[in-house]
Parts: C-alpha cells; structure tokens; sequence
C-alpha cells in the first residue's frame, strides 16, 4: 500500500430505491447503525446514510481492514463519525441528491464534502465568504459554480481538521489554507459535471477514485 494515499469511493443511487434493494443493504449493517438510520425520516436520508456505511465496508475490504471493525464505528462529541479500530484509519462521508462519496487514509486526517450544484439565491449567504470571496462570485460568468466550489472547499477543511471555524472566516490561496498553524491541501474532485466535490488532506496526497456498483 502506498504511502501518502487517500482511497475515495462513491456511489449513485436511482430514487425510487426497491424494498429488497433497502432491506439487503440495511439488514447487513450492525443494529446499532440500523437504529441510527432508523432516525432518519425520509426514505433517501435512510438509504444515503445505509450505503455510506456500504462504501466504507468496500473501502476496508480494498485496504485489507477487518469487516468487523464497522463495529467500533462511533462519534465524537462534535458528531464527526470515527472508528476505534483501527486508530490509525481517518474516514469522512458525504452525499447530495443522488451521489454518495466516501474517503478513507491511513496516513493523513481526511475531509470530505460534495454538493450538486444548483441554482440559489447565493445573496443569504453572504456572511458564509470572505469578502474577497463574494466579490470574485459577483465578478464571475458563473456565481453558481464558483459559489459551491467555495463552499466544498469550506467544508471539506472543517470536517478534516475537526475544528469550530466560522464559513466566514476561512480563506485559502492556491488551494492551501493554514488552520492553527497547519498547512491544508485542498484537491478538487472531479467525479461528476453536475457536483462540486473537494478533499482536504493534511498534506499531498496521493489519491485514487473508484465508482462502486450496488445492485
């Protein structure tokens, strides 16, 4: 296994899901991952967050890791998803509409995030950027795009350095940005024309992406 290697994996998923297609995805999981999407109250929150938990399985089949330490699965106080075992795997999962993606490392601390990029009224989130920030979207042919790249880029840092960081205050340069004096990497994903998607690594990764087929 490489050294400096982020491992994503991501999914589609075509709405309306079957009852089997459901209940052989979710009755393989361990119960209490069942009772934590059983809390879910729309059918494509409960399937989002079934084959999430699918793709970090596929993930540890690929890296060698023990099926059965999806039990150690748990969360931080902050809500941040981890595993007990092994220690040293860092993994993060995010879906929007009909894409789920999943990254996992043994080497750096990984964060994940993906949105479709539709249209808004970009004005109510303006205390979210920076105000080099909002002044690039209003210059910009497409204020869409750029506006989710921003936010991926965001979220993606948050979740990977696990910090309480205002949307507002978080600028980069060069796909780079410092957090309590530690350097981000920040690696746009290209998966889907229709989605942004962005890695943030806490150095160069070495990065590889597969599309997982569930049936």
């Amino acid at each position: 296994m490489k050294s400096n290697q982020v491992y994503i994996y991501f999914c589609y998923v075509n709405y309306p899901v079957s009852e089997d297609f459901f209940l052989s995805y979710y009755t393989s999981l361990p119960e209490f991952i069942r009772v934590k999407t059983d809390s879910f109250l729309k059918i494509e929150d409960k399937i989002k967050s079934i084959l999430g938990k699918h793709l970090l399985l596929h993930g540890f089949e690929k890296m060698g890791i023990e099926k059965q330490n999806i039990e150690t699965f748990d969360y931080q106080d902050n809500s941040r998803p981890y595993l007990k075992k092994p220690a040293s795997l860092d993994f993060n999962i995010s879906h929007s509409d009909s894409l789920i993606i999943c990254a996992l490392s043994n080497d750096t601390q990984v964060g994940i995030d993906i949105e479709k990029n539709v249209e808004k009224d970009l004005s109510i989130f303006r205390n979210q950027l920076s105000v080099n920030q909002w002044e690039t979207i209003e210059e910009t042919i497409n204020p869409t795009a750029l506006f989710f790249q921003y936010w991926v880029q965001k979220e993606s840092l948050i979740k990977a350095c696990n910090a309480d960081i205002p949307f507002g205050e978080i600028e980069f340069q060069y796909n780079r940005a410092t957090i309590n004096r530690k350097t981000w990497y920040l690696n746009t994903i290209n998966i889907d024309s229709d989605y942004s998607c962005c890695l943030a690594t806490n150095f160069k990764a070495d990065i590889s992406i597969e599309e997982v087929l569930f049936t």
